[in-house]
């Protein structure tokens, strides 16, 4: 838990809130463990989670199973969904999860639209009904690639086949420089008739922000 927390953190201290997660549940990951050391690519091999990040930077981006094939049922179709903090605050953000209570908010909540990954319209990667039931699900995997490296210092890639019954491929590359950009491209393969979307989340404070910048 002490290596997979700061993975899992954003610079203000606090857990990403992918799946049925939300802040408040435990004490704050910064009081818990050091976040300071942690490395600029920091990963999660097992749960398919990686974390690229410098000082007050960083992406946390999902790439592996939806969740353990013995209890998937907190999963939500997030493949190859990001968080992102600048400047120590969060810019792209998950919705994490407001209710357990089975019904369309539930759903909203887990569906791939309310996400930051790339999907396509009124199509799901994961099979959900219930509060919990999951039935066909895709799985997503980490790139590592040699061509990539020359791109950047600090990137990662990953795919997932949630729309393989369609017969369609995702692919997702992320590259960070720290105090300057973010790159994010997204790759979709295959014949498919339905329109393609990538969504980015951004909390309301930024939005005032944006606004504020462009009236002046």
């Amino acid at each position: 838990m002490a290596r997979a927390l700061p993975v899992m953190s954003h610079p203000d201290g606090e857990v990403a809130l992918f799946n049925d997660s939300w802040i408040g549940e435990a004490p704050p990951a910064g009081q818990v463990v050091d976040l300071d050391d942690t490395p600029e690519i920091a990963r999660l091999t097992d749960a398919g989670y990686v974390r690229l990040g410098r000082g007050s930077d960083a992406v946390i981006f999902d790439c592996g199973l939806c969740g353990p094939d013995d209890n998937p049922g907190h999963a939500h179709a997030d493949f190859l969904s990001i968080e992102a903090s600048v400047g120590g605050h969060r810019l792209f953000v998950d919705p994490a999860i407001p209710t357990y209570t089975a019904g369309e908010l539930r759903d909203v909540s887990r569906s791939a639209a309310s996400h930051n990954g790339p999907h396509l319209a009124g199509l799901e990667p994961i099979e959900f009904w219930k509060s919990f039931r999951v039935g066909r699900r895709g799985k997503a995997t980490e790139i590592t690639s040699k061509t990539l490296e020359g791109v950047a210092s600090i990137w990662c890639a990953g795919r997932h086949d949630g729309y393989a019954h369609v017969g369609v491929e995702t692919r997702r590359f992320i590259a960070l420089w720290p105090g300057e950009a973010i790159l994010i491209c997204d790759l979709m393969q295959g014949n498919f008739t339905t329109e393609s979307a990538s969504n980015f989340l951004i909390p309301q404070a930024w939005e005032k922000m944006a606004a504020a910048y462009t009236n002046f």
